[in-house]
C-alpha cells in the first residue's frame, strides 16, 4: 500500500494499537510529518471510546528539531 494513503496509516495504527493492547504497553508511535499529520486526523476522527485515541503519536527527530528552529527564527 502507498503509505501516504489514510486506508494504509489507519489499517496501521489499528494494527498496533492491536498488538499494545494484547500486550498492555502504551502505543507510541514516531511518523515523519506528513504521516503524522494523516495519523492525527485518523485518531481525532474515532469516537472517543476507540481505542486509538490512547495513541501517543510523535514526530520523527529531524521535523521535531525543525518545528524548534522554525519557532525561533520565524
Amino acid at each position: 500500500m502507498n503509505p501516504s494513503d489514510y486506508t494504509c496509516t489507519n489499517s496501521t495504527l489499528h494494527f498496533i494499537c492491536e498488538h499494545a493492547n494484547r500486550y498492555s504497553v502504551t502505543t507510541i508511535v514516531t511518523f515523519d510529518q506528513p504521516l503524522w499529520w494523516k495519523a492525527r486526523e485518523i485518531i481525532k476522527s474515532v469516537h472517543e471510546t476507540s481505542a486509538l485515541r490512547d495513541i501517543i503519536l510523535q514526530l520523527g527527530g529531524f521535523n521535531t528539531e525543525m518545528s524548534f528552529f522554525r519557532m525561533y527564527w520565524s
